[in-house]
């Protein structure tokens, strides 16, 4: 017997999936952003020991005619009528944003001008006005002093020195376009004057405070006890005494500009502040 089967060939289709391996990085949004350096200065100053309004501002762009003078300026002096033995005391504070930098104080008389010569002037001695803008006396007899302060207005014990008292006349000499300057340094590359230290730049974003006292007369100092006293309307840790002068500044008038600058740092290793004492 012959068994016979028939069988039924079907097509079969297989689907084959093949994995091919991969790899993507994407580095998205690549920017250069060139860097900033903003300067801000505030001032808070005192008359005789009285807050003066016209000499004190916030933190400010000394350019932007908001200032509390005339014309919107920023003034550090603001005094028309002087006697022998008035004082002043400012505390700046200074503020470098964004970047650490080098920074320094330029001083730049414009006048010291005897603006007439009255009686009393001629008197004792003084021979009469001429057109020179720098025949006065009074910045003979304007004597300042600077310091690293903390912030609180009055000069204290341990507190660095930046300018011994010394006349407005004796820290200036002859510079361009007929001024007279002085240079202070605030942090260059040998020197930082809130620090002591070399290759110390003065840090972005952080305040540093400058005193400054004048006295028309003669000036001693008597800092106070550190951290005993922050009122300058008290002690300011300076005396004035103005008993020595005669009338040969009357009538006198100085003018002149405080510039500050700030430079990065960064890639200027050996930076000196121009005009500095």
């Amino acid at each position: 017997m012959i068994i016979a089967a028939t069988a039924s060939l079907a097509t079969v289709a297989v689907k084959y999936t093949t994995a091919l391996l991969s790899d993507n990085e994407v580095s998205a949004g690549n920017t250069f952003a060139a860097g900033a350096i903003d300067l801000k200065i505030d001032n808070h100053s005192y008359y005789n020991g009285a807050l003066s309004a016209s000499t004190t501002w916030e933190l400010a762009d000394l350019d932007d005619g908001n200032g509390p003078s005339g014309e919107g300026k920023y003034l550090f002096f603001n005094f028309h009528d002087l006697k022998p033995g008035d004082w002043g005391e400012d505390t700046i504070s200074v503020h470098v944003k964004d970047n650490d930098a080098w920074a320094c104080t330029l001083i730049q008389l414009t006048t010291d001008d005897d603006t007439s010569s009255t009686e009393p002037e001629l008197s004792d001695g003084d021979v009469t006005d001429t057109a020179d803008l720098w025949d006065g006396e009074l910045a003979h007899n304007l004597n300042f002093i600077f310091w690293a302060d903390d912030g609180d207005n009055v000069l204290e014990e341990g507190e660095r020195l930046m300018i011994e008292p010394t006349s407005l006349a004796s820290l200036t000499e002859p510079g361009l376009a007929g001024t007279h300057t002085a240079g202070l340094v605030l942090a260059q590359s040998n020197y930082n004057a809130f620090t002591n230290n070399p290759n110390d730049p003065l840090i972005g974003g952080k305040d540093y405070y400058i005193g400054k006292a004048w006295c028309f007369g003669t000036m001693t100092l008597h800092p106070v006890p550190a951290g005993t006293n922050n009122n300058p309307t008290i002690d300011p840790g300076i005396k004035c005494d103005g008993s020595g002068l005669n009338n040969l500044t009357q009538t006198d008038t100085i003018t002149g500009n405080v510039i500050f600058t700030a430079l990065q740092s960064r890639h200027v290793p050996s930076y000196r502040c121009p005009g500095t004492l």
